[in-house]
Formats: C-alpha cells, structure tokens, sequence
C-alpha cells in the first residue's frame, strides 16, 4: 500500500512511525517504497513495537550528515539539482507514559539546536489541550509541558489541510485526536513560502497520512504582459 501511494504521489521524501520493522535491509526498504534509488535512516522496531523509516530518492537528494537519536532520524539533505541543504526530521514519540520524560526532554535539546531550512514530521502520541482531542483523556501535565515545547521552539506549527484530527480509534461513536504535526523553521518558510500541508486517508492505520508540498517555483500571470508587442512569440 505504502508503494503504491509513493508511486502515485510521486514523494522523494517518506517519513514512516511505527513501521514495526525489525527487519531494514535495503531491499525491504526498496519494496515498501518502490523508489528504484533509494537512501534511508532506521531505526529498528523492538518486538512488535516502534520503529521509523526515513527513505529519500538519491537521485534527486545526497546525505551530508545524519543521526538517529532514541525518538528521532534527522538527515541533513542537499539538492542535486537546486543546491539547497535542508534539514529532515521524522519523530516518533512513546505510546507509554513512562517515557514521555526522556521524549519531552530529547525534544527541548533537538528544538533548541534547529538551523537553517528544517522540516519536522511525526507522531508525538501526546496532544497539547482539549482542543486537539475528543472523546478522549490525556494527562493535563504532560499536555501542559508538550504545549510549552512547542511555544519555545520558535517553529511553525502547519494546518494539515482537511484534517482537524489524525489519529482515530476507529469505533463508533469515534475517539479522536490530533497526534501528528507536521513542524517547520523560519527559515524554511522564508526559503520556501508556499509550502503546505495535505491531510490524506486513514489506510491500513489509525493514524491519517500527511503530506508536505515543498514549492520551489511559482508563476504569476500579468495582465499588461498582453499589450507587449512580441508576447505572442514568447
């Protein structure tokens, strides 16, 4: 399924949480993501629990620095073709209370050391107040201190188009809950001010895929352009 939304969407860039993997072999990233050259950070799934993938085209992208910390992959990534480094974040945070310290605190010392162009995507399995979830609890202290990480970090917080929620336990009535975002710096949005954010379905998860659309170029159409003499031969 992963394939083929990849081969569809045309990404060169896919961040996966909670793949489950033990098991990162080249091959078996190739298969999940159909990219015929394909690079990749992991980190490898205990049992049946966590893991994260991610997977870039070096076709089109190089790997100048990479580390994996226990609740992040980050890769630094340049451009072949435009000459631009940009930093890559995909997060996983713990489903498991007693683990949200170490997450909260890996996030403060990982947001704190944010430059230049970055683009942060994940599940952090922990809402910031009432208005992110519905018909489901969460602990105040620890959405108080998520909260206050994310007013600190300086970072733009993009609205996932068509999605209020990204995180569903599928029942009837449904609890719901925004526990994906998806993070970017100033200077990213500086670099590239139209990026965006698209909400797509829930497939084979509880959790809805999102999608980060990086526009390099833009095109304006001038209306007095059609009183030059040669615009026809343009």
């Amino acid at each position: 399924m992963v394939k083929k939304i990849c081969n569809n969407f045309h990404f060169n860039i896919l961040a996966l949480q909670e793949t489950k993997l033990e098991d990162n072999s080249k091959q078996c990233v190739k298969q999940i993501c159909g990219f015929l050259s394909a690079s990749f950070l992991a980190s490898n799934a205990v049992g049946m629990a966590g893991g994260q993938l991610l997977i870039w085209n070096d076709a089109f992208l190089a790997e100048v620095h990479s580390q994996i910390g226990r609740f992040f992959i980050l890769a630094n990534l340049a451009h072949l073709c435009y000459n631009k480094i940009c930093t890559f974040i995909n997060i996983y945070g713990p489903p498991n209370r007693a683990n949200r310290p170490a997450f909260f605190q890996e996030l403060k010392i990982l947001f704190s050391s944010i430059e230049g162009s970055v683009f942060i995507t994940g599940d952090f399995n922990v809402t910031r107040g009432l208005h992110e979830r519905r018909n489901c609890t969460e602990n105040s202290i620890d959405s108080s201190c998520f909260s206050q990480i994310f007013a600190y970090s300086n970072l733009i917080d993009l609205p996932i188009a068509g999605l209020e929620f990204t995180w569903s336990n599928n029942q009837t009535p449904p609890s719901l809950a925004k526990l994906d975002h998806c993070l970017i710096s100033k200077d990213a949005s500086s670099l590239f001010p139209l990026v965006t954010a698209l909400g797509g379905e829930r497939i084979l998860s509880d959790h809805n895929a999102k999608q980060i659309y990086i526009h390099t170029t833009s095109f304006y159409l001038r209306t007095f352009w059609f009183k030059r003499q040669n615009f026809r031969h343009i």
